[in-house]
């Protein structure tokens, strides 16, 4: 995956890199584009903070936006 692809009805905008953006991003945001799918944000919540920073530097988090014309 890369900034730019399409998945679904969103648009992936930009790859989160840094915890702080990430929880700032969650705790913002609806939705994030992890692994191949968009969840909802609350579901990373409650995960423990080594899964969050071993999945974050893998590199599998997105910023996504909605495509406004979507089918």
């Amino acid at each position: 995956m890369k900034v730019g692809d399409k998945i679904g009805n969103f648009i992936l905008v930009e790859k989160i890199d840094c915890l702080l953006d990430l929880v700032d991003y969650l705790n913002t945001e609806k939705s994030i584009f992890w692994r191949h799918r968009v969840h909802p944000t609350s579901f990373f919540l409650s995960w423990p903070l080594r899964l969050v920073l071993s999945t974050l530097n893998g590199g599998h988090f997105y910023k996504i936006e909605r495509i406004k014309d979507a089918v």
